[in-house]
């Protein structure tokens, strides 16, 4: 779904089929997060990534130093994967995306100084983080806490995936959700408006905002059954609160990129 990374990956694994490049997946990769550093967006390397090592019901736990990875099963068989799309997408992305790029280097930067045997924010406790808020201006701090608690979410849901507990999942996706909205602060009253309505909705197990932020869409797990009613009562509530019709699109997780062969 992430725009970019999709046109970047998808035209270089065409010119890599049809001129016999033997250009290696994770090359693909990594030249398409070139393409988003040429035009000023300094991004990471996980839209790209997962555009072209993606496999169907599996999700990768990628290590963004060493790009070593790890798929975990996605079986969803009681739930449905619908994305709500806020019909909105505010300009401060790319600036706002930049900025806390920045600021988590100041963050990472002070608990280097202050503990010197940490190398990165994996290696960093929340408890070490709180111990240098008076060090940190209240936005770097804010950020490194934020990114503290969500690799950790990270393990979590892999955990979770693992044991096929989706409603941990859910919830895990709910509080990151609060931690970009509040911490990060990359959310907007649209997208908060559809993940706070779902939070009340018994059948939807979590719901949080994907790619940059500031609009899009939100990621949603939604109990079998449930989805027609839930879809048009959020339709409903978010028209009349922003006079703007939502989007839906019924998800489900595939391969990356792959040649369409027309039989």
């Amino acid at each position: 779904m992430s725009s970019s990374a999709a046109l970047e990956c998808g035209f270089l694994f065409g010119i890599n089929e049809l001129f016999d490049l033997k250009i290696k997946p994770i090359d693909i990769a990594l030249m398409g997060q070139k393409a988003e550093h040429w035009v000023g967006i300094n991004c990471g390397i996980m839209d790209q990534f997962s555009s072209v090592m993606g496999q169907e019901n599996k999700v990768i736990k990628i290590d963004c130093r060493t790009l070593e990875y790890e798929y975990h099963n996605a079986d969803f068989n009681d739930y449905s994967l619908i994305l709500f799309d806020s019909n909105v997408k505010h300009s401060l992305m790319t600036s706002a995306y930049n900025e806390r790029r920045k600021q988590c280097e100041e963050g990472i930067g002070i608990i280097k100084k202050n503990y010197p045997k940490i190398h990165s924010f994996r290696d960093c406790t929340e408890n070490q983080v709180m111990s240098l808020k008076d060090k940190m201006s209240k936005d770097v701090f804010k950020r490194s806490l934020f990114v503290v608690k969500e690799i950790k979410r990270v393990t979590l849901a892999c955990e979770a995936l693992d044991k096929g507990d989706i409603e941990t999942l859910g919830k895990l996706m709910f509080e990151t959700h609060e931690g970009l909205s509040l911490d990060y602060e990359v959310s907007c009253a649209e997208l908060d408006m559809i993940v706070d309505t779902l939070k009340k909705e018994e059948a939807v197990v979590g719901s949080r905002l994907m790619g940059g932020g500031f609009g899009g869409c939100t990621i949603n797990l939604i109990k079998k059954g449930h989805e027609e009613r839930i879809k048009k009562q959020l339709s409903a509530l978010y028209l009349d609160a922003f006079g703007i019709e939502l989007k839906v699109y019924d998800v489900k997780i595939s391969n990356g990129t792959s040649l369409y062969t027309n039989n």
